[in-house]
């Protein structure tokens, strides 16, 4: 499984690997990953940082996870406003932990919501 983490490693473009590229450049290795989908998915994003992309899976692990988020969302993420627009979202963050520490391991920077109002004097 590492050597064939290492070759799907070097189809990553910015620690992400897209699947429906990887069907297209090299059918043989995505046949490969989709039959050890769950092993494979682990080994990149721990030994290597790389997430995959798929529509399909993006919450099956936390590579895929990690790729989905980078992918859809900027560098600052609101988690007030993750919680209450993509409350689905948020439960599959939450699953593998508090999401402000999963986030955060990311490298998103996490904001909320205040209301500046009840803060501005002191209470």
């Amino acid at each position: 499984m590492k050597n064939t983490a290492k070759i799907l490693a070097k189809y990553a473009q910015k620690d992400i690997l897209y699947i429906e590229n990887l069907k297209l450049k090299n059918y043989y290795v995505y046949r490969i990953l989709q039959n050890n989908y769950e092993k494979l998915a682990n080994t990149l994003f721990n030994d290597y940082g790389v997430g995959i992309y798929d529509e399909k899976h993006k919450y099956r692990t936390l590579g895929n996870l990690y790729a989905y988020l980078k992918v859809t969302y900027p560098e600052e993420i609101n988690l007030t406003q993750l919680r209450k627009n993509n409350w689905y979202e948020y439960l599959q963050i939450a699953k593998f932990g508090n999401p402000k520490r999963i986030l955060t391991e990311f490298g998103f920077q996490v904001v909320y919501d205040r209301n500046k109002q009840r803060y501005k004097d002191g209470d």
